[in-house]
């Protein structure tokens, strides 16, 4: 019932307008009184004098506006109103949305096992590592060659957000990852420093916990492989394939829908990070939601049937995005990342985007380390990689695919998309590259792997993490889009 007013009274013109409007709704409304409350009564260049004079003015105003009212009409329709003195009213705000990167799945947060503490510890003997999870989970422990990994997979089980994602090595361990493998199965990834023996042991503790411990110690080269040979008789139970709902397709899929299909990659997830910057930013983050603004953006046009390989914080294996992208038959394809250069001297000054194509021979020494880096994603993530025999036939399909329409297709939406990116982001002095990428390895659909930026640069890295920067880089990869499908349009209606 008591009606603060905070007016400059130093200050005459529009502001006492405002301030004796105040005043009247305040005695419209009923208030049996007003206590007025000033913020200065000085100022340069004005005296006391000045502001008496404007405060009695306001007093007059005041007095008038209450005779006018009447004081009948303020004791009829004056209502008390009583308000605790402990809670105040206070302005709320709206919380941030969480990242959707961080959240675990629907399915996993309603019957989740939490993976809630991992230790590595090690002496002159051995290394052992521990995992405690929530509640007893279905677990795999085993080993790959080439490098010297161990895995430890968890069905039905999440890593606790507060671990990171990420470990250093101790004892006969280079280092260690994990993250979310696929939507029902957490991962563990160890480096090891070379061949190991392994003994495994779960337990449940009587406060619940289910802890797994896995020791490793020192082994030759032949017991490993023994040892691997041994493991491989039993296979493992097979993975269930992924449905079209988990792939991320919307809209009509019957025969009658002619939209092309545009694959959408965002590269890397769940425990293969990418890159990382100073401020620990995961490229996996960054891709996901660019690939998300892209996607809306795309579909908000109706013109296309638009397919993530991941939405969500989980890996892929490089084999299953050119799978996925042959099995929907797409007729364009954007992987999505973001680069690092370790040289600390030489990050401040290398920024902007890239667009890369596929060729036998790296176009220049960057675009081959980078192709040796993402193709090394399969490692990081403890997929088992490619045979020699099965290295030749990656070969052979690239010389095919240089024979091949699709090539030029590529270099053409290569083309479209660098112009495009210039009108709305900065890109690199030479961006337009091409190097033999795991991911473009597709004979039937034109691909592309655009490099974002660089999160080893200060700028890059502020835009990178920006939504309002990851609206305007999707909406000029949409324009490019737009414009290579007009352009192949038109061409079929010449012919």
């Amino acid at each position: 019932s008591t009606l603060t007013l905070q007016a400059p009274v130093f200050e005459p013109g529009p502001k006492w307008v405002r301030a004796a409007r105040d005043v009247a709704r305040a005695v419209a409304g009923g208030a049996p009184r007003l206590r007025l409350r000033l913020v200065r009564l000085r100022r340069a260049g004005l005296t006391l004098a000045h502001s008496a004079i404007a405060l009695g003015t306001l007093a007059l105003a005041t007095c008038g506006l209450l005779w006018l009212s009447g004081p009948a009409t303020a004791q009829s329709s004056w209502q008390p109103q009583i308000q605790p003195q402990t809670a105040p009213r206070v302005r709320q705000r709206a919380e941030p949305a969480r990242p959707r990167t961080r959240a675990a799945p629907r399915r996993q947060r309603a019957n989740a096992r939490t993976v809630t503490a991992l230790s590595l510890s090690a002496n002159a003997r051995r290394t052992v590592m521990r995992l405690q999870v929530s509640r007893r989970t279905t677990y795999r422990v085993f080993t790959l060659a080439n490098p010297y990994r161990v895995v430890i997979d968890l069905k039905g089980a999440v890593f606790d957000p507060s671990l990171g994602d990420q470990g250093r090595g101790r004892g006969l361990a280079r280092a260690y990852r994990f993250g979310m493998l696929a939507r029902d199965r957490a991962r563990l990834v160890l480096d090891a420093k070379g061949p190991i023996a392994l003994r495994t042991r779960a337990r449940r503790r009587r406060d619940g916990v289910f802890e797994i411990t896995v020791t490793m110690r020192a082994s030759s080269h032949a017991a490993f492989m023994a040892a691997r040979a041994q493991a491989r008789a039993s296979p493992p139970p097979a993975r269930k394939g992924r449905t079209l709902s988990d792939l991320g397709l919307r809209g009509p899929v019957g025969p009658d829908d002619r939209r092309p299909v545009v694959v959408i990659d965002p590269g890397h997830g769940g425990l293969d990070s990418g890159a990382s910057g100073r401020s620990r930013d995961r490229e996996k983050r960054i891709t996901l939601a660019v690939g998300r603004w892209l996607a809306k953006a795309l579909r908000r046009s109706n013109r296309y049937r638009v397919v993530m390989t991941r939405d969500r914080d989980v890996y892929v294996s490089l084999e299953d995005r050119v799978k996925l992208s042959r099995r929907m038959r797409a007729r364009l394809f954007i992987s999505l990342h973001a680069d690092a250069i370790a040289d600390t001297a030489s990050a401040p000054l290398v920024r902007g985007a890239t667009v890369y194509t596929l060729s036998a021979e790296a176009s220049d020494a960057r675009a081959r380390d980078l192709a040796a880096k993402e193709n090394a994603s399969d490692i990081l993530a403890g997929v088992e990689t490619a045979r020699e025999q099965e290295r030749n036939q990656v070969r052979s399909i690239l010389l095919d695919l240089l024979k091949r329409e699709t090539s030029n297709f590529s270099v053409e939406f290569q083309q479209i998309l660098v112009r495009a990116l210039r009108k709305k982001v900065t890109v690199n002095r030479n961006p337009m590259r091409s190097a033999a990428f795991h991911v473009l390895k597709q004979t039937h659909t034109p691909s592309v792997l655009v490099e974002l930026g660089y999160i080893s640069n200060r700028l890059d890295a502020r835009n990178l993490v920006s939504p309002r920067w990851q609206k305007r880089v999707a909406a000029a990869i949409r324009a490019a889009v737009d414009e290579y499908f007009a352009r192949k349009l038109a061409r079929n209606e010449r012919r």
